[in-house]
C-alpha cells in the first residue's frame, strides 16, 4: 500500500501534515502551530486561526516509474527577479558526465542552486529572494528551463514562475546540497538513503509523539487550574446553577454543556432586570429580614457599650475632683517641706540641702 493510499482515510489534519511534511522535507515551526491548531479543532477545541487542510495528493510526491533512463535538466536561465542574478544569462549543464561551476562569492552559485531546488525536488528548499537592493520589492522569480525527457533527442523549453508548482517535468531529479546532506547524516556518520515514502510516515510519527507530548502539558495544566470547584457560588434550583455545577473534571465530555447552553443559560435583558430590582425592594421592606439586620446590629453594638462603660466609670467627675484635691494637698505639702528645710539647713555649706535629689 502507497503512503498517498493510506492517508486517504485520515483525519484531515493528519493528511495536512502528511502534505507539509513531503512538501518541504522538514516540519518548520510555522507548520507545527498549524498543525497543532488543526488538530485542536479537530478535537472541538477552539482555535482562532485559519484551520483549511490541504491533503496529500499525488503531486507532492515522487512519482513512481520503471524508467530507467534519467531526465535531463539541459540548462537554467534566462532569470529574473533572484538576488542579482543578471537576466540575460544561462548556467548550461553537460548532458554527459559531471558538470562543474566555480566562482568567487557573491557571483551567483547559490543563487541558481536554490532555483534548482525549487524547480526539482531537495530535502531542505529555501526561498528566493529579489534584489535587496531595490528599492521596491522585486516580482515573484521566474526562470525559463531546458530539459530532455527519457526517449526525447531534443530537448525542450519551458518557463516557471516562483509560486506555481514545481514543473512535472523535473519531478526525477533530486538536489542534494549541503544543508541536504545534514539530513541524510546520523550521528554516526553513516549515510542512510530511506525511501521518500518511508521518511514522510517516520517524521510524522515522530510529530504525532510531540504533539501528544504538547497535548499531555496543556491537560495538566488545565486539570491543575481546575482542582477548585468552579460552580461553588451557585445553587441546582436554576439552570445556569446546575449547568456551572457541571463543569468539573469528574463530569464526562459528553455531559458537559456546550457553548450554546452556557450562553443561553447567562442571558440577561430589561424583563429579568426589572424583576431582580422587585426582588430587591421586596427583600428591602420584609419585616423579618429587617428583624434580623437590627439583630446582628445589636449583637455588635452590646460589646462595644460594655467598653465604654467601663471606660466612663473610671474617668467621672467625683474621681476627677478626687485627683485634683490630691494634687493640691500634694503641692502643698512639698512647699512646706521646702520652707522647712531652708530654716533647718540654713548653715550648710551646699545650697538646697533636705530638698530633694
Amino acid at each position: 500500500m502507497s503512503l498517498l493510499v493510506w492517508s486517504e482515510d485520515r483525519p484531515e489534519w493528519q493528511r495536512d501534515a502528511l502534505r507539509r511534511i513531503a512538501v518541504s522535507g522538514q516540519i518548520t515551526e510555522t507548520d507545527r502551530d498549524a498543525i497543532y491548531a488543526r488538530l485542536r479543532h479537530a478535537h472541538e477545541i477552539a482555535v482562532e486561526s485559519d484551520l483549511a487542510c490541504t491533503p496529500l495528493a499525488a503531486d507532492h510526491l515522487p512519482p513512481v516509474t520503471d524508467t530507467v533512463e534519467p531526465t535531463l535538466l539541459c540548462s537554467i536561465g534566462p532569470v529574473s527577479n533572484v538576488d542579482r542574478l543578471a537576466a540575460d544569462q544561462q548556467l548550461r549543464f553537460g548532458v554527459d558526465g559531471i558538470t562543474l561551476v566555480f566562482g568567487d562569492n557573491g557571483t551567483g552559485k547559490s543563487g541558481y542552486a536554490r532555483i534548482a531546488k525549487k524547480m526539482c525536488r531537495a530535502r531542505v528548499v529555501d526561498e528566493l529572494r529579489g534584489n535587496v537592493f531595490a528599492e521596491q520589492a522585486s516580482p515573484a522569480a521566474a526562470a525559463r528551463f531546458r530539459f530532455c525527457l527519457p526517449g526525447d533527442e531534443e530537448p525542450q523549453d519551458a518557463d516557471w514562475i516562483d509560486g506555481d508548482a514545481a514543473p512535472e517535468a523535473l519531478s526525477h531529479i533530486m538536489v542534494l546540497d549541503e544543508a541536504s546532506a545534514r539530513i541524510y547524516v546520523d550521528k554516526q556518520n553513516e549515510i542512510t538513503y530511506l525511501p521518500r515514502e518511508i521518511e514522510v510516515i517516520a517524521q510524522f510519527g515522530q510529530l504525532c509523539t510531540n504533539l501528544n507530548s504538547d497535548l499531555e502539558r496543556e491537560a495538566n495544566a488545565i486539570a491543575q487550574r481546575c482542582r477548585a470547584p468552579v460552580g461553588a457560588g451557585f445553587s441546582d434550583a436554576t439552570e445556569a446553577g446546575r449547568l456551572v455545577l457541571s463543569l468539573t473534571l469528574d463530569t464526562p465530555l459528553y455531559g458537559l454543556p456546550d457553548e450554546a447552553a452556557l450562553r443561553a443559560a447567562a442571558r440577561w435583558n430589561e424583563e429579568l432586570e426589572a424583576e431582580l430590582t422587585a426582588i430587591t425592594a421586596a427583600l428591602a421592606n420584609n419585616p423579618a429580614a429587617q428583624a434580623r439586620i437590627r439583630r446582628r446590629v445589636i449583637e455588635m453594638l452590646n460589646p462595644l457599650a460594655d467598653e465604654i462603660d467601663a471606660v466612663t466609670s473610671v474617668i467621672s467627675d467625683d474621681v476627677l475632683e478626687a485627683i485634683r484635691l490630691k494634687l493640691a494637698e500634694a503641692v502643698a505639702a512639698a512647699a512646706t517641706a521646702a520652707q522647712a528645710a531652708e530654716v533647718q539647713f540654713a548653715q550648710e555649706p551646699i545650697r538646697r540641702t533636705g530638698q530633694g535629689a
